[in-house]
């Protein structure tokens, strides 16, 4: 019997100027899937849609630092490039494991998703924020090259 890891589907993708790449594994392919477009003005501006699945999982190669920021509640690190200033992705780092989701806009194939559903996590209270990412973001792996 395979693992979930081995029957998982890969997908890459990157920021614009390439200094940080995605690979991106999931067990459905990208059109079952419907990134969380969150309505704070922090993802709004940028146009970012969350994707995630906990079967799921992301690593994330980069090489030259990333630029971490927190927003909201400063429970999670938002990642962008240094360089182009694009969010990949956003983990929180939970001691023994790091959880996340990635932008689905980074994605090679990214337009393969089905439209975004609107989500407002800002209306959450930090513990119930932490609980529901537990639940539904997936574990993550920050290379640094």
């Amino acid at each position: 019997m395979q693992s979930d890891t081995a029957m998982a589907m890969l997908f890459k993708g990157h920021c614009s100027c390439q200094t940080i790449e995605l690979k991106l594994r999931l067990p459905h392919p990208l059109k079952c899937y419907a990134p969380r477009a969150c309505d704070c003005d922090f993802c709004t501006t940028k146009g970012i849609n969350w994707l995630s699945d906990p079967k799921g999982s992301l690593e994330i190669h980069c090489t030259k630092a990333p630029k971490m920021v927190r927003q909201g509640s400063q429970q999670a690190d938002f990642i962008s490039c240094a360089q182009c200033a694009e969010v990949v992705a956003v983990i929180l780092d939970k001691g023994d494991a790091k959880l996340g989701a990635v932008n689905s806009t980074m994605l090679d194939n990214g337009q393969d998703c089905k439209e975004p559903q609107t989500a407002s996590p800002q209306k959450l209270s930090a513990e119930d924020k932490a609980r529901r990412w537990s639940k539904i973001w997936m574990p993550v792996t920050l290379d640094l090259l």
